[in-house]
């Protein structure tokens, strides 16, 4: 006997949204991903507040501004005068 039923499957397309939400889900509850997110938050705010409170003030050009940023995070010196400094000029 054939089981016949009007129910339409979930496209492929549903089913991967479904899957990603209840992955989401997963990692909120494991607090991991918050953790992550908190220690993020944190690392950029020191990042953009360093700069003022030692005294430096923001680059007015965007390109440059980015450099700085750049400089900063992947160099071992945090002093500002070696900021832009350590870059080869264009």
């Amino acid at each position: 006997m054939a089981v016949t039923s009007n129910r339409q499957l979930p496209s492929d397309m549903a089913q991967i949204m479904t899957m990603a939400r209840y992955d989401l889900f997963k990692h909120l509850r494991s607090k991991r991903l918050i953790g992550i997110l908190i220690i993020e938050i944190f690392i950029l705010a020191v990042m953009l507040a360093l700069p003022p409170l030692v005294g430096q003030p923001y680059n007015d050009d965007p390109a440059r501004f980015v450099q700085n940023v750049a400089v900063f995070t992947f160099t071992k010196s945090a002093r500002p005068s070696t900021w832009a400094s350590s870059w080869p000029r264009r």
